[in-house]
């Protein structure tokens, strides 16, 4: 067989080509093996209404609900911890929290099943 030697083993002179091609193909896959916001309510740059705020995040892969987070930062300054119900979708993080005029930021923190950590920002407004 070309390429093998009779002991079965891959011949030197096509080891470092393999070791040169193999972690090129495998990019790809553990580059976007990561999860990916699909949509998000309130949107980015949206503006809502004052009240009871529903926030729901779908991404586009199974999260670890237990070690997931996401953090509300208002007018006031101060960082409040959301909790975050059980899911009943296994993309998707959603809870209800009570908002008042001024800026916001939504601080999320999504664990993938397998054990990868992906998070980002999300500015919206509330109207007076």
């Amino acid at each position: 067989m070309a390429g093998v030697a009779r002991s079965g083993r891959v011949r030197s002179g096509r080891l470092p080509a393999l070791l040169v091609v193999l972690p090129v193909l495998l990019a790809p896959i553990s580059a976007s093996a990561r999860a990916h916001l699909l949509s998000a309510t309130p949107a980015a740059g949206s503006v809502v209404a004052a009240g009871t705020l529903a926030v729901s995040l779908h991404f586009d892969a199974a999260l670890d609900p237990v070690r997931s987070r996401m953090m509300l930062t208002g007018p006031s300054g101060a960082p409040m911890l959301m909790m975050v119900p059980p899911p009943t979708d296994d993309h998707a993080i959603s809870t209800t929290a009570p908002v008042t005029p001024g800026s916001y930021k939504l601080h999320w923190q999504v664990w993938e099943r397998d054990g990868r950590m992906t998070e980002g920002d999300l500015p919206f407004s509330v109207a007076p």
